[in-house]
């Protein structure tokens, strides 16, 4: 095996463990930690597609082919570090100035809101010591009640990733994950769905699920922008 195809599998294999972690993050509830290595997971498939290209072009070790592995070597490494830079732009936004040094009382979080027709997601960030915000289209619930319904008919279980990522039917553009998640975890916090641990979720009630989230939106409470 020559040194492309060595560091495909490698890359590969790296790929499978992120996305078995990603997974487990998400039948936790930590839908952040979810979003952040799913990117990277992403960032290393595209790298392993890359020397695939390279595969393609033959066994040969000319000063061309050597060039060649060299640039996608860099390109890659140059997508990793792009997705990692993207991991650290999406930490979420702290919901005030300074830290606090208080400890939240278990259960007092995440907390939910709405913001005009946004889902306002209000989380507890251990590291910072403050509170942070996701802040999510009501469009983003509906798209996802429809998801649901249609995984969950007759109380089958389903998983985040049965149903993600989303997309608008409107013109195909992917939900982006932290938005789906913080809807998803709302839905948990209302009643709407119910966690049954790495198993996945049932729906409270799948053919009128539209029309409970209706009901758990005017419930939630208005918050000034």
């Amino acid at each position: 095996m020559d040194t492309a195809k060595r560091a495909r599998a490698v890359l590969a294999e790296a790929e499978r463990k992120l996305r078995d972690l990603a997974g487990q993050a998400a039948g936790a509830g930590q839908y952040d930690l979810t979003v952040r290595i799913a990117t990277l997971a992403k960032a290393l498939a595209a790298m392993a597609g890359d020397f695939d290209k390279v595969g393609q072009s033959g066994a040969s070790t000319t000063d061309t082919t050597a060039r060649a592995r060299g640039h996608i070597v860099v390109e890659g490494l140059t997508k990793l570090s792009s997705a990692i830079s993207s991991c650290a732009d999406d930490q979420p936004r702290l919901a005030g100035n300074g830290r606090s040094r208080r400890t939240p009382q278990k259960g007092e979080y995440p907390k939910f809101v709405r913001r005009g027709d946004h889902l306002v997601k209000v989380a507890w960030s251990k590291r910072q010591r403050a509170e942070y915000q996701h802040k999510t289209p009501r469009r983003v619930a509906e798209l996802l009640a429809a998801a649901i319904a249609k995984r969950a008919a007759n109380g089958r279980l389903f998983t985040s990733e049965d149903i993600f990522p989303l997309k608008d039917p409107l013109d195909g553009s992917e939900i982006p994950s932290y938005q789906a998640y913080a809807a998803l975890a709302w839905f948990r916090a209302a009643g709407l769905v119910r966690p049954h641990g790495r198993r996945g979720y049932t729906a409270k009630n799948p053919s009128h699920l539209s029309e409970l989230l209706v009901s758990a939106w005017e419930r939630l409470r208005e918050s000034p922008v």
